[in-house]
């Protein structure tokens, strides 16, 4: 079995990884000041989820850590990422919550001063602010004043669950952000991928070409992708085997049941993945399935007697694995992957051969059986994944008492296809 070293060893690799994970990551960026001037410093990226309240920045890797807030700056940027601007105006109420929804279908308007996120860039810009429960977009024409988008969701008939929809931003698109297409404006829908559509079209029609550039929240999210993968499985597994003995007169004793150790091997896998990106919290969520194939061919002695080698066993196994997967990102493109899950094993050969009569295995091996994993990894622009797995220990013996008989540490390298 494998030894307390190894589960040492494997807890120690998790509990690096948290260190790693736990130091604060600054990346090169910028922010401008009121009077316009362009500052260069390190800004701690935090993938914000919500409009960040605040932002952490120094100017050098071992410098002191300072923070900016909204109303102190113009604008910041993070080198190959994030764009945001500072906005003070009136934020209508949108209520995700259909809870908190009224029967009012006029925006209620709150004064914020906060950092509203670029998504969509050229000649008519598209911002994003999300925070106390609400979910607005910003429109800004060359470099005119940004314009808030009114939106209000509401419940005529208190207690009935229709929701209805006050669209007073295609008035506001209609007067400003028009190219005569009126009728694509009455079908453009509060929301990133339709907004960011018509802004692209008007963007083309003003300036002849489409100069936005692709936000990442329009690439398509949730589709599934594929990899291929490679790599290793460390196998280890004991069992119990019936020995019969004769007596001196030559009668056959009562049969004794003895633990059979057989040799940890390694083994090469093959197999394909299927992941999709959940389409919240930044793409830094997935659930995947995967399918391998692995085979274990090892000889067993007697565990107390490890010289005498009485049985090979021989088992081909499809290991297929449903699994969540989390990207803690380091920066831009790099991330430690942690990932966890249920596997399910399809035996395919199960076969024991035995060398000395008097020896015979106590119970057959299950055709399928199930167990868990952990794992901890490396991923680039998650299209490179790097994981070592534990498989938490099983048994794969019909009989119940031999439980968690089998453990197996798993390698594998996935490239996206």
């Amino acid at each position: 079995m494998m030894t307390k070293k190894k589960i040492r060893i494997v807890l120690w690799f998790f509990l690096l990884t948290t260190a790693v994970i736990s130091q604060t990551k600054f990346e090169k960026g910028y922010f401008v000041k009121l009077n316009g001037e362009k500052i260069d410093c390190l800004i701690k990226n935090s993938r914000w989820l919500f409009s960040p309240a605040k932002v952490s920045y120094k100017f050098s890797e071992d410098g002191e850590t300072m923070v900016f807030y909204p109303n102190e700056v113009l604008s910041f940027g993070i080198e190959n990422g994030s764009f945001y601007l500072s906005l003070d105006g009136d934020f209508p109420v949108t209520e995700q919550f259909t809870s908190n929804k009224t029967s009012s279908a006029i925006p209620k308007k709150v004064k914020y001063h906060v950092f509203v996120r670029q998504i969509l860039d050229g000649y008519a810009k598209l911002y994003f602010y999300k925070g106390n429960n609400d979910e607005v977009y910003i429109v800004q024409k060359k470099d005119d004043a940004p314009v808030i988008l009114d939106y209000k969701q509401y419940v005529p008939n208190q207690g009935v669950k229709s929701i209805k929809e006050n669209n007073l931003f295609r008035r506001q698109l209609l007067q400003s952000f028009n190219c005569g297409d009126g009728r694509l404006i009455q079908t453009t829908q509060y929301k990133v991928n339709s907004l960011a559509h018509y802004l692209n079209g008007f963007n083309e029609c003003m300036t002849g070409k489409k100069t936005a550039v692709q936000p990442k929240e329009m690439r398509k999210k949730g589709s599934l992708r594929f990899f291929a993968i490679g790599g290793a499985l460390l196998y280890n597994y004991e069992t119990v085997f019936s020995r019969q003995e004769r007596d001196a007169n030559g009668f056959l004793l009562p049969a004794t049941n003895v633990p059979v150790m057989f040799k940890e091997k390694l083994s090469p896998t093959l197999g394909l993945e299927a992941e999709s990106i959940l389409p919240f919290n930044n793409k830094k969520w997935s659930i995947y399935f995967s399918g391998l194939f692995s085979s274990y061919n090892a000889k067993g002695s007697l565990k107390d007697d490890s010289s005498q080698e009485i049985v090979e066993i021989n088992l081909q196994q499809l290991v297929f694995s449903l699994g969540t997967r989390h990207y803690m990102f380091l920066d831009q493109k790099n991330a430690i992957t942690l990932t966890t899950g249920l596997d399910f094993n399809y035996n395919l050969k199960r076969d024991f051969n035995v060398a000395q009569d008097n020896f015979e295995e106590f119970e057959d091996l299950l055709p399928f059986n199930m167990g868990g994993f952990a794992g901890v990894g490396y991923s680039r622009n998650q299209n490179l994944n790097i994981t070592f797995k534990y498989f938490f220990d099983t048994s794969i013996d019909e009989d119940a008492t031999q439980e968690n008989n089998l453990q197996r540490l798993a390698l594998s390298v996935a490239f996206k296809l």
